[in-house]
């Protein structure tokens, strides 16, 4: 039995995969003026597959970069048009290049740096206020990067570091501390369930009782 996941994947989807097998029948015919009258008879199936793309320019010889585009470009053929060169249906991927810069503070994150580093070209009545602002973020995340109680101190010299001196903090000024969203959570699921005990009881409190004498 021939399992799909055996052969080799569609290359031209809008083609399928018969398509795709008689490209590859084509190119084992050893005899080349068959192998080209073989190829013809393809473009023609392939014409007849996309009929909405016949308006467009260049048509037959997209088909005929089409075709060898499936072959890998070696189907060796006397075709109407040269074979067009494999970079330019296929073009090679530019390098990437990753960021040589090495980000000492890297456990506040990267758009936290970069925030601070704008933030310290702000005019300085604006300084004062994203200060701690900004402070009170680094805290949070320091606490849980390290899972420990975080010094203000610590927390003030790297703003101060990261910013080169333009986002400063008072000595005697204390950083307020952010409630994670976790915990945020947490409390709401506990207040909600406390809400919903609450309201139960209020029910079953005020259950009508019936008087036993009106029965009588």
């Amino acid at each position: 039995m021939n399992y799909y996941q055996n052969e080799q994947p569609i290359i031209l989807r809008e083609y399928g995969k018969s398509l795709q097998n008689m490209v590859f029948k084509c190119m084992e015919i050893k005899d080349r003026d068959r192998r080209t009258q073989a190829a013809h008879m393809i473009i023609d199936i392939m014409s007849k597959i996309t009929p909405q793309e016949k308006k467009a320019e260049d048509y037959h010889q997209k088909l005929w970069d089409h075709l060898f585009f499936i072959s890998d470009f070696k189907l060796d053929v006397d075709a109407p048009y040269p074979m067009v060169e494999r970079e330019l249906i296929v073009p090679k991927p530019e390098k990437f290049h990753y960021p040589q810069r090495i980000n000492r503070y890297r456990h506040y994150g990267k758009y936290i740096v970069e925030f601070i580093e704008h933030a310290g070209k702000m005019e300085d009545q604006k300084k004062r206020v994203v200060a701690h602002h900004i402070a009170s973020f680094m805290k949070l995340v320091h606490k849980t990067w390290n899972n420990e109680v975080v010094n203000d101190e610590i927390v003030k010299n790297d703003l101060t570091n990261i910013s080169n001196g333009n986002l400063e903090m008072p000595q005697d000024e204390s950083i307020k501390q952010l409630v994670s969203t976790k915990n945020t959570k947490n409390t709401f699921n506990k207040n909600n369930k406390n809400n919903k005990n609450k309201k139960l009881g209020n029910i079953q409190g005020n259950k009508p009782v019936f008087n036993k004498n009106k029965r009588k």
